[in-house]
C-alpha cells in the first residue's frame, strides 16, 4: 500500500513538473504561426520583440533569398516568407531572415524553427528581429504563398 502511494505521488508530481516546463524545454515550439493567423502574428512580434526574444518559434513559408544589394551585407542569407496581401500592388513579403543554417533552393517551401533574436546594424534604426533557426525541413506540400492582411 505504501509503495503504491509513493508511486501515485511520483507520477503526480512528474505531471505537475511536466506540465511547468517551458515549450522549448519540452522539445516544442512556444509559438506555431499558423497560416490563417500569419500576418497578425508576425506583425504581433515586430510590433512586441520583447515578448517574443529568445522564444522559439515555428512557421512555414517559402525561402527568399537576401543579397547586399536588397539587405546590405550581412550573416543573412535567406529569409523564410509568405506574400502579405492587401490591396492593390502593396503585396509584400513577410516573414523572418535566417541565420544559422544553410539556405535551402530559392522559393522551396519549408518549415523553420528557431529562436527569436534581435541585430542591430548600428546606423540608428532599431534592430530587427531574426531566426537563429534550429530545424529547417523542406517540405512537398505547399501552403498558401499569399495571405490576407
Amino acid at each position: 500500500m505504501r509503495i503504491l502511494k509513493r508511486a501515485r505521488t511520483a507520477a503526480l508530481c512528474l505531471c505537475l513538473l511536466s506540465a511547468a516546463l517551458p515549450a522549448a524545454a519540452s522539445g516544442k515550439p512556444d509559438y506555431v504561426i499558423r497560416e490563417n493567423f500569419f500576418v497578425g502574428m508576425i506583425t504581433d512580434i515586430f510590433m512586441n520583440m520583447g515578448d517574443y526574444r529568445g522564444k522559439t518559434i515555428q512557421y512555414e513559408g517559402f525561402v527568399l533569398p537576401i543579397t547586399a544589394e536588397n539587405f546590405g551585407e550581412g550573416p543573412e542569407k535567406f529569409a523564410v516568407v509568405r506574400i502579405a496581401v492587401c490591396c492593390g500592388p502593396d503585396d509584400m513579403p513577410i516573414g523572418f531572415a535566417c541565420m544559422g543554417k544553410d539556405a535551402p533552393p530559392e522559393n522551396a517551401w519549408v518549415r523553420v524553427t528557431g529562436v527569436l533574436q534581435e541585430r542591430d546594424l548600428g546606423n540608428g534604426d532599431p534592430p530587427y528581429p531574426y531566426l537563429d533557426v534550429q530545424e529547417l525541413e523542406v517540405l512537398t506540400k505547399r501552403g498558401k504563398q499569399k495571405v490576407a492582411m
